[in-house]
């Protein structure tokens, strides 16, 4: 589980996600470092297919978002009242994981062509 700390009044972007065509829902956890309730906004930016959206949210002590299929840039920051943890509790799919995926396609392609090519001669 990916934890961050957020000093108070700060903010920062917890979460993009790029190029995901999956839907998926965000989860994360927030608690004020002070052990009251957490204060402050949670803001949702998405482009995509359609045109960019963006959202404002309080933010909550528990929260889920989903991101929708055609989100190619979607960003999730918080600007809590008072110092807060934010622990995800979701898996997502981020960059990184893409370039590994696509990696291994052209990978497992690459490989597919030169068997075929060096079968047949």
């Amino acid at each position: 589980m990916r934890e961050l700390l957020v000093p108070a009044g700060e903010r920062r972007e917890v979460l993009r996600i790029l190029s995901s065509s999956l839907v998926e829902t965000v989860r994360f956890s927030a608690g004020a470092l002070d052990g009251a309730p957490p204060e402050g906004i949670v803001e949702i930016r998405q482009t995509g297919l359609a045109l960019p959206r963006s959202q404002i949210r309080p933010l909550a002590t528990d929260n889920a978002f989903t991101k929708p299929a055609g989100a190619i840039d979607y960003r999730i920051a918080v600007t809590p009242a008072r110092d807060t943890r934010i622990a995800f509790e979701s898996r997502h799919f981020q960059a990184r994981h893409l370039l590994m995926v696509l990696g291994a396609v052209a990978a497992i392609g690459l490989a597919s062509g030169l068997a075929a090519f060096l079968g047949g001669a």
